[in-house]
């Protein structure tokens, strides 16, 4: 195991029990937190692939192959989403922007 392995073991980690402790976590802000701590919990998937093909490990597991590829698309509109909602104040989501973050991530998805 490299060091590169154990940094990015570790920021998985990191990544992992931010996103549950976001998600969880009951507090004012409560769907800023939620849409920060999915978009954690996607990118510790996304770090968890990335661990699997350096170490060699995906050759045991290739059901696992491309599990987390759909997810990396949805990860920029949640972000999108968390920064626009937190600058405004808005404390829902409305229709017009699950609308437009769906489009966004087909769009992204079909042109890779």
């Amino acid at each position: 195991m490299t060091f590169f392995d154990l940094v990015i073991t570790g920021f998985t980690f990191i990544t992992f029990f931010v996103g549950i402790a976001l998600v969880l976590k009951p507090s004012v802000h409560g769907l800023n937190n939620r849409l920060i701590g999915v978009a954690f919990l996607i990118l510790s998937a996304v770090f968890s692939y990335v661990i699997l093909r350096s170490t060699g490990l995906l050759v045991k597991f290739p059901h696992l192959l491309r599990i987390s590829s759909p997810f990396i698309y949805i990860i920029g509109p949640l972000f999108y989403l968390y920064v626009r909602n937190g600058m405004l104040g808005k404390s829902k989501i409305n229709k017009i922007d699950w609308l437009q973050m769906f489009f966004l991530d087909k769009v992204a998805a079909l042109s890779q």
